[in-house]
């Protein structure tokens, strides 16, 4: 017989900390296996109060709208508080975009006791917006998760044994956007220029830049480590390509070979590596090495230093 333990997710993804962005992720794919148009909005200071939401934020029009707030202990005064202003700050958004909120959906993996239970129907009375306010709270959740058309959630997230769902990769709409960059300079200048390529290393480094901005919003201690960890892993794997590499490099100081195999050991030691708490993707250790390229640290010719110079200067 299956079991929902939501404070299984704290083993899964490393510590209660992580565990609030393992719920999140849970929440999204719930809505998502009811509405198939569900999407998310990736977690940033001024997220509109918003984990989920089913419509079009950047028009006028209805949109349902769905908070995880992860409470796995009950909702004492500062989680109301949380509640109430992720609430509020769905409102503002709604008023300041053009869109209507039709619904908002507050969704925790705890049952609410009588104190509790009483001071949420009291806050949704006072409520005059017009919105309809609805509460997941564990049991809801529970009967959620064991539906037959989330049986793959339930085994993503809360099987024994099973790792956590990688994080989710977001797609960079303008691929224009980082062609002034370093990183794309490098590229250019080692001949690997397959357009194929570029866009890829635009993705990778994109998705890189949201969870370091993530991490730096969150203060997430074990995050930041993890972040830390990965970078100091790539440029070691760079700089032993590096070495070997530009012992024998082609008279014009390209390198594009070493590219190839630089990816390839990063695909090979992010296999092997034990997942952290950021669940990350092979894209965002991918990114993580452009961001080194970025930053002067790395390149793919022997004079990457000198292309750095002279992009600064």
């Amino acid at each position: 017989m299956r079991t929902v333990q939501f404070k299984r997710l704290e083993i899964v993804a490393g510590g209660p900390e992580a565990a609030r962005s393992l719920f999140e992720d849970l929440i999204v794919d719930l809505v998502g296996a009811q509405h198939p148009g569900a999407h998310s909005i990736r977690a940033n200071p001024g997220d509109w109060g918003i984990d989920a939401v089913v419509g079009r934020l950047e028009t006028a029009g209805a949109v349902h709208v769905w908070q995880a707030k992860y409470f796995p202990d009950g909702i004492g005064e500062g989680q109301k508080a949380q509640i109430r202003n992720a609430y509020q700050q769905a409102l503002k958004a709604a008023g300041d975009h053009g869109h209507e909120l039709e619904s908002w959906t507050l969704c925790v993996p705890c049952l609410l006791d009588g104190p509790e239970m009483s001071w949420w129907n009291q806050w949704k009375g006072r409520q005059r917006d017009g919105v309809d306010i609805d509460l997941w709270a564990e049991n809801h959740l529970r009967a959620k998760v064991l539906a037959p058309e989330a049986a793959w959630i339930y085994d993503a997230y809360l099987t024994e044994g099973t790792p956590p769902p990688s994080r989710r990769l977001e797609d960079l709409k303008d691929l224009n956007e980082y062609e002034g960059t370093l990183f794309i300079r490098q590229l250019h200048h080692a001949g690997l220029t397959a357009r194929v390529v570029l866009d890829d290393a635009k993705r990778a480094y994109f998705n890189a830049e949201l969870v370091a901005a993530d991490m730096d919003n969150r203060e997430f201690g074990p995050g930041q480590h993890e972040l830390q960890l990965v970078r100091n892993e790539n440029r070691a794997i760079w700089a032993s390509e590096f070495a070997g590499a530009s012992s024998n490099a082609p008279e014009d100081g390209r390198l594009a070979e070493m590219y190839g195999a630089v990816t390839k050991e990063l695909r090979k030691h992010h296999t092997q590596a034990p997942a952290g708490p950021l669940r990350l993707h092979f894209v965002h250790r991918n990114g993580i090495m452009h961001q080194l390229v970025d930053e002067g640290d790395a390149g793919w010719t022997v004079d990457y230093e000198e292309v750095a110079r002279e992009h600064i200067s």
